[in-house]
């Protein structure tokens, strides 16, 4: 089944460009997942659906996300999605949706507009996505369950994403920085959860996404929690060892967006 739920194969041209600071690493919002304590025997694999809406369009958008997507997607059978936003710093009118995935095979099967919809149906939904939409881009995202901590409990609302590139033939020597310093070090600043991503399909390769929790944006003002943790010389010292693994960092501040999100089981259990 395809997850994307924003376009059939004739119209997936446009949708091909998002890999969301809101993806933070795609299963990263995907939802009940396995802890780092409690690996799965697969890989946990989401995929994120990035589109740019025109800013004149935004409420003809959400809109037709309420009134069409979101049951057309229910009615096929997806169970959740959850829409990430930057609604003060960041990219406007960006949203990143994340939707759980299985195997790789569910993009042989029909799409879930389709599905729900029908051939005419879909393409007549599709018609008036593109008019709302600059573009769009799809990925698939991995999981580090074993550099990602804090995944058990309830899902953060709000949080910095990272965008990370590696300098290529350095991303495992960059997990490993993860793994012995920084993620210990989150830890040791309390930082309430931390999860690593990364970009297996639709981007370049050592290229991950980072999701760190906050409470609210006032929590900004104290400055990096591994800077107070570790004092700021050991901080600049663990920021030039991993430095040199980077090729580019871009953060953001994202929001779950409850309105365009939705979670059948949450529902269901309620």
């Amino acid at each position: 089944m395809r997850l994307a739920g924003h376009g059939t194969p004739r119209t997936r041209g446009l949708a091909l460009m998002f890999t969301l600071v809101v993806g933070l690493a795609v299963t990263l919002f995907s939802g009940a997942r396995p802890t780092a304590q409690s690996p799965a025997s697969a890989p946990t694999l989401a995929q994120l659906v990035t589109v740019d809406v025109k800013p004149d369009a935004w409420d003809d958008y959400v809109a037709l996300q309420k009134a069409e997507s979101i049951p057309a997607l229910q009615k096929a059978g997806v169970v959740s999605r959850h829409a990430w936003r930057a609604t003060s710093l960041g990219k406007m009118f960006r949203v990143a949706y994340v939707y759980r995935m299985t195997t790789f095979g569910q993009f042989d099967e029909q799409g879930p507009i389709v599905k729900a919809l029908g051939e005419a149906g879909a393409k007549a939904y599709n018609a008036k996505l593109r008019k709302l939409l600059n573009g769009a881009e799809y990925q698939v995202l991995r999981e580090h369950g074993e550099l990602s901590f804090g995944l058990d409990g309830p899902m953060p609302k709000l949080g910095v994403l990272t965008h990370v590139k590696t300098v290529p033939g350095r991303q495992f020597e960059f997990e490993a920085l993860l793994k012995d310093g920084w993620v210990p070090s989150l830890k040791k600043a309390a930082v309430p959860g931390y999860v690593v991503d990364e970009v297996v399909m639709g981007g370049a390769m050592g290229e991950y996404y980072t999701f760190t929790a906050i409470p609210n944006y006032a929590s900004l003002d104290a400055g990096h929690p591994i800077m107070k943790a570790l004092g700021q010389a050991d901080y600049q010292a663990l920021v030039t060892k991993m430095g040199v693994t980077l090729q580019s960092v871009e953060r953001t501040v994202i929001k779950l967006d409850d309105e365009l999100s939705f979670d059948t089981k949450s529902t269901t259990t309620k």
